[in-house]
């Protein structure tokens, strides 16, 4: 199986302030069109059990910057993505290895309400942002 990469480094992609998408989002949509009309592609797995399995402490979930957060952070899996970026790069890698064409952010519950259990809900956009980065 080949990977083949839609994002690729170094192209600029246009960003959006009205809700459009960018503007080669036709070109990348052909291109997984035409490839599953040879194969199925394969889609990343679990992020939370593999996050999980780093068995991370209160103080690797903080890291520097929530250090002194008011509530306990250990479990909010979002978070990782701004205090252990390296650690969600590394799945990401895990998941390409073993053949997934397509990874998902690691957002699963990145929105108001998920992160309002660890009073993180200002962080929404950023997390969500720095993720997509990733």
């Amino acid at each position: 199986m080949t990977y083949i990469a839609l994002f690729q480094p170094g192209k600029e992609y246009m960003t959006s302030t009205a809700n459009k998408a960018p503007y080669d989002i036709i070109d990348r949509t052909s291109e997984i069109e035409r490839i599953l009309e040879q194969r199925v592609m394969v889609l990343d797995g679990a992020w939370g059990s593999m996050l999980q399995s780093y068995n991370l402490s209160e103080a690797e979930f903080r890291g520097d910057r929530f250090a002194d957060h008011a509530l306990d952070v250990q479990g909010c899996i979002d978070l990782l993505v701004l205090t252990q970026p390296d650690i969600v790069e590394d799945v990401q890698r895990q998941y390409l290895d073993a053949g997934a064409d397509i990874l998902e952010t690691n957002t699963f519950t990145a929105n108001q309400y998920g992160l309002a259990e660890y009073d993180l809900q200002e962080h929404v956009y950023e997390i969500n942002r720095e993720a997509a980065t990733i």
